[in-house]
């Protein structure tokens, strides 16, 4: 029996001697399968060689490339963690481990689509731990993107910036770092206002990345708020030739030749303003929503050099052509502008182009309102001056109070006879006029989105000028803004950003801009500028000789009581 037993004993022991394979031969094996790329076959060969020589640190090694390449990377990850636990020091386990978390990283960065705001914070710890365990071309990319997802921007340059110095031969690190100075450009632009810091690192990124439609936007954005319009105009034309139906690219252009010649036409700078009127008159012939600021610039142009009969011609063309509301109305204030300026030089073709502007602009807001018929309503607004206040245009009253302006009055300071001058005035200088320098009031509360200040009054107070005027926008809640034209320079009280309340002084009434004489021009509009229809608070006012208690609409020659 004894003697049985040994006999069993050495056959089993034999048996297992024969059945093991050397280390040389379990490589053997593997190496077929990985170099086909036979991953799949590859990792129970590996399980098998690990199993029997669990110190052989190539076996743990290749354990996780196997795995990433079967896209297991939680297990690569898990796997590597085990293998750094039996070889602390080695630095092939850790490199081994920092690609592992690398591929963790973009696998989950992937499986939310890329989106910023929907990458858990476990992936952020990945990246740092690939990083810290490697700082090498792979892991600083992973971990810059994680610190840009973070909004760590700078910090981000920071780590790519350095994997591009080590790694100039990687073109990914040198892509990945493009993106973020793109990143960093944009925060600087929209966030902290740098426009000078944000065209630096735009620059930076598309001399990595050359061509960049991000990075080119930036620079043209950056250009356009340090007033460097023909940079910017440059890039957008560019971008422009290559996407022709890119709606964005035609408006960013649009708004900067708009800005461009707002600013020009307030230096009085003809000649280059005649300059840019080609190029945009060609991009003007397009639908409403594209054409609307190149209409714009060329409005600005036309104040500039009082051409405005051309660009009547122009606009109504481009209305027979698109009969959309927008050419409509803008047809219809060019041809008023012409018949003021005719009016100025006591033409008889003054009233004809007046009529024929009213047509224009009243068909222009009857279409609009028939399109929008839910438009905002406001009622019970703060009447905008103190004091013994006439009416001298109302609602639909025909040029600047017609067309999308419909919803608009008027307003100049009288006497108890009902003068708009003081007693034995000339009414040449604006003093000659009451209402001059008369504090204009907040009708609602709200915030002021935009104040104009520095555009002189005309100093003949006698006759028609043209030319920028000041003013103030205060935005209100319901979507509307209210709109206080034509103020005496220098007399705003409110800046943007401001919080106000109904009633508080936020200017004075003055004579710049288009105007016959010193008045306050007043409407509610909405963010496209069509005006809305509101009524004022009730008040006493002096109608066809009697006083009344009544509320707005408000006709022309009513007196306001608004003491």
């Amino acid at each position: 029996m004894k003697l049985l037993f040994l006999t069993a004993l050495c056959l089993t022991i034999a048996t297992s001697s024969l059945s093991a394979l050397s280390i040389s031969d379990h490589w053997q094996k593997i190496e077929a399968r990985t170099n086909a790329s036979d991953w799949q076959n590859a990792y129970p060969l590996i399980q098998n060689a690990i199993a029997e020589y669990p110190q052989e640190e190539g076996f743990r090694i290749t354990e996780s490339w196997v795995l990433r390449n079967l896209k297991r990377h939680r297990e690569a990850v898990s796997a590597g963690r085990k293998a750094m636990a039996d070889f602390p020091m080695s630095a092939k386990i850790k490199e081994a481990l920092s690609y592992s978390l690398c591929a963790l990283f973009d696998e989950i960065y992937s499986s939310v689509g890329f989106q910023k705001d929907r990458v858990p914070a476990e992936a952020h710890a990945i990246a740092a731990d690939a990083y810290r365990l490697l700082p090498m071309a792979w892991s600083a990319t992973v971990y810059g993107n994680s610190l840009r997802v973070q909004g760590k921007l700078a910090e981000a340059v920071k780590v790519l910036e350095r994997a591009a110095r080590l790694y100039p031969k990687e073109s990914f690190v040198r892509e990945n770092l493009a993106f973020a100075y793109f990143d960093l450009a944009d925060y600087e632009l929209n966030t902290t206002k740098n426009h000078r810091q944000s065209l630096a690192l735009a620059n930076r990124g598309l001399l990595l990345k050359a061509g960049n439609d991000w990075g080119l936007r930036i620079t043209a954005y950056a250009n356009l708020n340090l007033k460097k319009f023909d940079e910017a105009l440059a890039v957008f034309k560019n971008l422009h030739a290559q996407k022709p139906q890119d709606t964005q690219v035609l408006n960013d252009m649009g708004y900067t030749y708009y800005a461009y010649t707002q600013t020009l036409w307030h230096k009085r700078d003809k000649r280059n303003l005649l300059r840019l009127q080609t190029d945009i008159r060609l991009l003007a012939d397009q639908p409403a929503a594209g054409a609307k600021h190149f209409v714009g610039a060329l409005r600005n142009i036309a104040d500039a050099t009082e051409d405005y009969r051309s660009l009547a011609d122009f606009l109504k063309a481009l209305a027979a052509k698109r009969p959309e509301p927008f050419f409509l109305a803008m047809a219809g204030s060019v041809l008023n502008q012409l018949h003021l300026q005719l009016q100025r030089q006591k033409s008889p073709e003054a009233a004809q182009i007046q009529t024929e502007s009213n047509i224009y602009l009243r068909s222009a807001m009857a279409t609009f309102e028939n399109q929008n018929p839910s438009r905002p309503r406001r009622s019970g607004l703060t009447f905008p001056l103190k004091g013994r206040v006439m009416v001298v245009a109302q609602f639909d009253g025909g040029g600047t109070h017609s067309g999308f302006e419909k919803y608009s009055y008027d307003f100049m300071h009288v006497d108890e006879a009902n003068s708009v001058q003081r007693k034995n005035a000339p009414g040449k200088k604006n003093s000659d006029f009451y209402t001059f320098g008369e504090p204009v009031l907040a009708v609602l509360d709200g915030e002021v989105v935009n104040v104009e200040d520095d555009q002189a009054d005309h100093s003949d107070a006698s006759q028609l000028q043209f030319g920028p005027m000041n003013h103030i926008q205060i935005r209100h809640a319901n979507g509307v803004m209210s709109h206080y034209a034509h103020l005496k320079k220098g007399s705003a009280r409110v800046r943007v950003g401001m919080q106000v309340k109904r009633g508080q002084v936020i200017a004075a009434v003055g004579n710049s801009g288009m105007s016959h004489a010193p008045h306050l021009h007043f409407s509610v509009v909405t963010d496209d500028w069509v005006s809305v229809f509101y009524t004022f608070e009730q008040a006493d006012l002096i109608r066809a000789g009697q006083t009344i208690r009544g509320e707005s609409p408000f006709l022309v020659g009513d007196v306001l009581l608004n003491q």
